[in-house]
């Protein structure tokens, strides 16, 4: 059965956003996680994989581990017609690009689910807001590794967004965690150093 979208329909206000937030997320973004990130465990959900762009390489570059991938859309690579939100799996990580405008929600219920790491690739813009700071400060957030470029989305839907320039960063949660948050740099790869591919 397809679950309904969340009340929040996964998009945002006032401009032509893609529907479900349906950005794909550059090969170079992932690769960067991996460089700087160990997982434990044998299992990590995806659970808003989209077209698989995540997934994909996670799959090729994790052998050891069981990549499980679902996202809401019916159409979505792995297990389509998923609600996130609405489904309890437990897993020893998560690795995903939420929907933009339900990236606290995503944190607070990947943080339920799984029993080592959380990652996820929010704007940096995330680190502000007064109403989540309680919270985001003392969520288990170990580290922000923080893009030193621009990186480059894609719409599902093949147009090309206006504003695809964003500051990013990838957001780790770590089970059990409890001390200062780092924030450190991804420094992207010069030629002759291509690490991702």
């Amino acid at each position: 059965m397809v679950d309904k979208p969340h009340p929040a329909n996964y998009v945002g206000a006032g401009y032509d956003r893609q529907a479900y937030d349906f950005y794909i997320t550059p090969p170079e973004a992932v690769y960067a996680l991996l460089e700087v990130e160990k997982f434990e465990g044998k299992t990590i959900w995806e659970p808003a994989s989209g077209n698989g762009a995540i997934s994909k390489i996670l799959e090729k570059e994790l052998p050891d581990f069981e990549i499980i991938s679902s996202d809401i859309r019916p159409e979505g690579y792995g297990y389509g017609g998923v609600n996130f939100l609405a489904r309890h799996l437990e897993v020893d990580n998560i690795i995903t690009n939420p929907p933009y405008s339900l990236a606290e929600e995503f944190a607070r219920h990947g943080f339920e689910c799984a029993r080592h790491k959380v990652a996820l690739l929010l704007r940096l813009a995330f680190l502000e807001g007064q109403k989540r700071a309680t919270w985001l400060w003392n969520s288990g957030l170990r580290r922000v590794w923080i893009f030193t470029w621009r990186i480059k989305f894609e719409r599902g839907d093949g147009k090309q967004p206006e504003n695809n320039m964003i500051a990013m960063a990838w957001f780790i949660w770590e089970k059990g965690y409890k001390g200062d948050v780092i924030i450190a740099p991804l420094l992207k790869r010069k030629q002759g150093e291509n690490f991702w591919k």
